[in-house]
This record gives C-alpha cells, structure tokens and sequence, in this order.
C-alpha cells in the first residue's frame, strides 16, 4: 500500500525461496511492519537477511506505532562482519557471514506476560 516511493524494491537475484527477495538499500524508504497496537503476549518474528561483503545492515523494534518516535531495540551489522544488539542501554556483540542468508529470528515478551 501507499505510493510507490514507500515500496519496497523487489528483485529476483537473490533468493531465499521463491523467486523474489526485497532489496533493500541505503537512503532506500523505511521498510516497516505495523504489528498493531499490541502490548501484551510472547510472539516470535522472524525472517533473512543476506548481507552482500562490505555492506552492513540495520533493523530495529519501535515502542510505538510512531515512526522514529522511541525504539525499543535496534540491531546493527557492521560492514566488517561485526554486530550488536542495542536494548536497554546495553549492546551485545555478534558476528555474522556476508554473501550467505542469516535466519534472524526475535522473541519478544510484552509487558504483563
């Protein structure tokens, strides 16, 4: 939905499964998952990603449905092959492959659960 500059670029060179992936670029639009006004429960989100040598990547979770308003985390890939996860103030260290898809997948506990 919306205009296609808020779409997502997709392409067929690399692929998990299927024929098609997003492609996602620096400077690209945000690509954003709206979960709803959820505050409560256990849900796991998951997905790839495939980090192309030199490159690095970033998502990151939102405490509210405002865009860019108060993340609750954000997880970084460093071009080197580094990473963290940023929550609660901490960072926690990583590393991960280019040129190969990584599962990611994120447990998220709400408050009251």
């Amino acid at each position: 939905t919306g205009s296609s500059s808020e779409n997502a670029f997709i392409s067929s060179d690399i692929a998990l499964s299927g024929n098609n992936s997003l492609h996602i670029t620096s400077g690209g639009p945000d690509n954003v998952l709206s979960l709803g006004n959820i505050d409560q429960g256990v849900y796991s989100i998951s997905y790839s990603y495939y980090i192309v040598e030199g490159y690095g990547a970033y998502y990151n979770f939102q405490d509210n449905e405002v865009i860019g308003d108060a993340w609750a985390m954000g997880t970084y890939f460093e071009p080197d092959g580094s990473g963290y996860v940023r929550a609660g103030g901490e960072n926690t260290a990583f590393s991960y492959p280019h040129n190969e898809w990584i599962h990611i997948e994120n447990i998220v506990r709400l408050a009251d659960t």
